[in-house]
């Protein structure tokens, strides 16, 4: 490359080309960027855009990573939920099936007959309370039971035998149609359809 003052001295009276020379120095650094500076920042440049890119992408990635984490919080709220959901219905079930299971226990103990208990278990179940030590207030329910529905009720009549133990024999078993009206069900005959 020519040097700057035989470059002006072409163009410029000779007497000028040094003060033209010193007023170029004064001015082309605010006016241009060298060669070397310009690779020097060219380079910076190129690196920061690669450090833009890779950065971009990692927020990318932990931006996919959150949404993800969002959506597994997600499912975990939902199945703890459900969770808590079937526990309850569970609950509730188990009470459900007590509360039969005393109530039939009762009945039998009360001497209703084998073929009306579900009949009476699903009838009177809305009015039982249960607790820890039985049915509440099981006496009420069964004189309840008994106005309602006697005819339901086995009563035993005791037999001596001839060692004068006594048998129990079931007195009045109520038959299906008998069952039927009691509940309010409809009464057919064996001969109709």
């Amino acid at each position: 490359m020519p040097d700057i003052k035989e470059l002006i001295a072409k163009y410029v009276d000779p007497a000028k080309v040094d003060e033209a020379v010193a007023e170029l120095n004064k001015e082309l650094p605010l006016l241009y960027i060298p060669k070397t500076k310009f690779n020097e920042v060219n380079d910076e440049l190129k690196i920061a855009k690669e450090q833009l890119v890779s950065t971009n992408k990692s927020v990318e990635d932990l931006t996919k990573k959150a949404s993800t984490i969002e959506e597994y919080q997600k499912q975990i709220e939902d199945l703890k939920n459900k969770t808590v959901e079937l526990e309850t219905n569970a609950k509730n079930q188990i009470a459900t099936i007590t509360k039969k299971t005393k109530l039939k226990d009762l009945l039998v103990e009360n001497g209703v007959h084998k073929d009306a208990i579900d009949l009476m278990v699903e009838k009177y179940l809305p009015d039982t309370e249960v607790d820890d030590t039985g049915i509440k207030d099981a006496k009420k329910l069964i004189n309840r039971i008994k106005e309602e529905k006697g005819g339901l009720f086995v009563t035993v009549s005791t037999n001596s035998d001839d060692k004068g133990e006594g048998k129990g024999k079931p007195a009045g078993k109520p038959d299906d149609a008998r069952l039927k009206k009691l509940f309010g069900l409809g009464i057919t005959n064996p001969g109709e359809k």
